[in-house]
């Protein structure tokens, strides 16, 4: 019995031609952005738990933590300023930037002494797996490339996690040595998120910097003093996008 083929789930649009003064070419409609959906499939109760954050409980002492969504809306709020020109959002990625780097440089080190651990045994124990018996998968749609590098940093807790697991399991490891690396991997990507508190838009520029103007002075109050490559406008982030075009609802930014 032959299947009738699927009908797509968005309607697709007829370009439509237009006559140029050159023969043969012809100008098509945007086709507008891009959509894809994006999941990620978490295997440990840490990576979950900072995905999700936690709620507070003032009677017992536990403070909030927040998620990955109140952080994306953060970095969000960042990213349109910092394509608007504002120099201290600029900052504000070019300090994520360094963060990054330095969690990435941790895990890779964690991970060359979980090697060396595993090593003890490899020819005999098989530990190439580590993985959850019923893993959770989550959206990770997002508005910005930087928050991206994040997720990507939370995959590698989740990954560094769980083989700690499998080393405690198997007493490689001891209790003591699992909980003090761990508090070492949560930290480190901690220190990623908490970077982005404390941003406030200023609208400052290049030409209020030059100007020493009171737009200038009072971000300065609220803020602090830009660094020197920030001022000059010669730090230009890893991700920031390169022509212009509407995006994100921020108006005319670049792409």
């Amino acid at each position: 019995m032959t299947k009738e083929p699927q009908k797509s789930a968005r309607p697709v649009r007829k370009a439509s031609a237009v006559n140029n003064k050159k023969p043969h070419t012809v100008e098509l409609e945007d086709p507008g952005t891009i959509i894809t959906e994006k999941t990620l499939t978490l295997h440990t109760k840490e990576a979950l738990k900072i995905f999700k954050g936690r709620r507070a409980d003032p009677e017992n002492g536990i403070k909030d933590i927040p998620g990955l969504a109140i952080y994306g809306t953060m970095l969000r709020n960042i990213w349109g300023s910092a394509l608007s020109g504002d120099l201290y959002a600029q900052w504000w990625i070019q300090k994520l930037e360094k963060n990054l780097k330095n969690s990435e440089a941790d895990f890779a080190r964690v991970q060359q002494e979980l090697d060396g651990l595993k090593s003890k045994v490899a020819d005999r124990i098989d530990l190439s797996k580590s993985e959850a018996t019923d893993p959770v998968t989550v959206d990770v749609s997002y508005a910005t490339p930087y928050m991206y590098l994040i997720v990507y940093r939370l995959i590698d807790v989740d990954h560094l996690i769980a083989n700690l697991i499998t080393l405690r399991h198997i007493a490689i490891i001891n209790p003591a040595e699992f909980e003090q690396y761990r508090k070492n991997i949560a930290g480190s990507l901690q220190a990623v998120l908490l970077g982005l508190r404390g941003f406030k838009p200023t609208g400052v520029t290049v030409e209020d910097v030059e100007e020493n103007n009171a737009r200038y002075k009072d971000a300065i109050s609220k803020l602090g003093e830009l660094p020197d490559d920030i001022k000059s406008g010669k730090f230009v982030p890893e991700h920031m996008p390169r022509k212009s075009v509407k995006i994100f609802g921020f108006g005319a930014k670049k792409s």
